[in-house]
């Protein structure tokens, strides 16, 4: 399937935009609408508020990584998520060198978080820079 895997603004006017054969259910984006022309809750939409949230903090982690690459700062950072971890796709392991076997080369442990958990923190770290 080539159908869009992301967000998109819930708003009727950008969803149509977007895919301007959509009725029911989207073969390009991740949206559906309900019989009563609502959008379904398995759509992946967000309101205005929280879809600039969500592009102002990737801009941000796009811009401190950038500033760190930049800095010279580009030593290794998998993560580990339950039983799966990055390296296991990563193209790099040949210069990489990191071997979770050295004491020094540790995996980042993530959990994972709700889509709501993750919005709210988003939204408590676009307050707390205002």
């Amino acid at each position: 399937s080539f159908k869009m895997n992301g967000l998109v603004l819930a708003d009727e006017d950008v969803v149509r935009a977007m895919d301007n054969d959509i009725n029911k259910s989207s073969d390009i984006i991740p949206v559906e609408f309900n019989k009563d022309g609502s959008m379904a809750k398995k759509s992946k939409v967000l309101e205005e508020a929280d879809f600039r949230a969500v592009l102002e903090h990737s801009m941000d982690m796009f811009r401190e990584i950038g500033e760190g690459i930049s800095s010279g700062r580009i030593e290794p950072s998998p993560y580990k998520l339950k039983s799966v971890n990055n390296c296991t796709t990563c193209g790099y392991k040949s210069v990489c060198r990191f071997d979770p076997k050295k004491k020094d080369d540790k995996f980042r442990i993530l959990r994972k978080k709700s889509e709501d958990e993750v919005l709210r923190i988003i939204r408590s770290e676009q307050e707390n820079r205002v």
